[in-house]
């Protein structure tokens, strides 16, 4: 999914795959065909290094996007996909550290049921260290069609703040309504980039929210 450089010659790579390898996962069982988050600390050829693995063991993690905040620890989104649809958005946070497997410092999985609508895909999460903002897409159970959902979450464990459970929906009833980016201005404002439908057509979609994730000033 990507490589930063982290120092001049060293490189961490955030990755999923569903490989097998006789690696042993965070709760020390053996991996199976299932997919999980994978990190990466390496200085030319990451192939024979140590990774990092977080995920369920039965539930297959798929990522979709890894950023650096300022303070040089990277936060990591996609989707946890369990059986009968129960989608879930699934997001991590983890420093390169000085060894050489990368270090995890949380993980954590929501957003099916909890927000009160159906299956959830992780798309962009954005932190500049002091906060720290989620966008996923939340599909219909009655037609598959999506809304734009946005929550925040703590830095530090990446639990949602208890304002923001429900988050706030964007996008209308049977359209596909779908975001990609999440942002934070200078100012504090929550910027949001996606696509929505009107009138049978898609359109790009620039959605700009106040701290408090209303349009009101």
């Amino acid at each position: 999914i990507k490589v930063f450089e982290t120092s001049p010659g060293f490189f961490s790579s955030s990755e999923y795959t569903n490989q097998l390898n006789n690696s042993i996962n965070e709760s020390g069982d053996l991996l199976d065909y299932e997919y999980n988050f994978v990190f990466r600390n390496f200085t030319s050829d990451p192939r024979p290094v140590a990774p990092l693995w977080i995920g369920d063991e039965i539930r297959a993690e798929k990522l979709n996007q890894t950023v650096r905040s300022p303070d040089g620890s990277f936060y990591s989104i996609g989707t946890s996909e369990g059986p009968s649809n129960s989608n879930t958005i699934f997001i991590s946070k983890t420093r390169s550290g000085t060894g050489p497997v990368p270090i995890k410092l949380f993980e954590n999985s929501f957003g099916s049921g909890r927000v009160g609508f159906g299956r959830a895909e992780g798309v962009s999460i954005f932190s500049n260290g002091l906060s720290c903002y989620v966008v996923a897409n939340i599909i219909s159970d009655a037609d598959g069609t999506r809304d734009i959902w946005l929550t925040k979450v703590n830095p530090f464990t990446g639990e949602q703040y208890p304002a923001w459970t429900k988050g706030f929906t964007f996008g209308t009833p049977t359209n596909d309504d779908t975001g990609k980016v999440v942002a934070e201005a200078p100012n504090g404002d929550i910027i949001i980039l996606g696509t929505i439908n009107l009138t049978n057509q898609k359109k790009i979609a620039l959605i700009k929210l106040n701290t408090n994730g209303r349009f009101s000033p």
